[in-house]
């Protein structure tokens, strides 16, 4: 972590944030940087636009970690019958066909496997692959996560 961190030359607030730096700055402000493929796809045609170059999602050959938001139904005391079956209803709407396909249009891969990926909205042009052909690895275990906020504070460069 610390041979990362010691390379780090700027830190925004959020992903969204470098993806329209990079778009704004241009390709000699920025090499590379983490985000989300739904940066990509929202940042690429304008890159594309104002530098002639766009941006380009590159998936290690190791491997890469998908982002997992997890929903979760809350198995508390003061969670009754009505509120839990309303979760629980919810969900159910969340993995239909058409919000599967509304959150693809925001640039979110389908979380029911049974929704197929839209290839108008996950292709090269918009910077990204429609077929992720690296190992998918799931998100950390929360304890791990945990342990990074304690670690990076440590080892961060302070960066821009």
């Amino acid at each position: 972590m610390s041979t990362l961190e010691s390379n780090a030359v700027y830190y925004g607030k959020s992903t969204g944030f470098f993806g329209k730096w990079a778009a704004e700055n241009g390709p000699s402000a920025i090499d590379c940087f983490t985000v989300y493929e739904s940066v990509v796809i929202d940042n690429s045609l304008k890159a594309q636009t104002k530098w002639g170059d766009s941006l380009i999602a590159i998936y290690p050959e190791g491997g890469t970690i998908v982002s997992d938001h997890p929903y979760v139904i809350l198995d508390a005391p003061w969670v009754d019958y009505w509120e839990r079956l309303a979760a629980t209803q919810f969900l159910f709407y969340l993995l239909q066909e058409e919000p599967q396909n509304t959150a693809q249009v925001y640039g979110f891969r389908p979380a029911n496997p049974s929704v197929p990926i839209n290839g108008d909205i996950f292709n090269e042009l918009n910077g990204v692959e429609y077929e992720v052909d690296v190992p998918i690895f799931k998100p950390l275990s929360g304890e791990a996560t945990e342990t990074l906020f304690t670690v990076w504070p440590a080892v961060r460069n302070p960066g821009v």
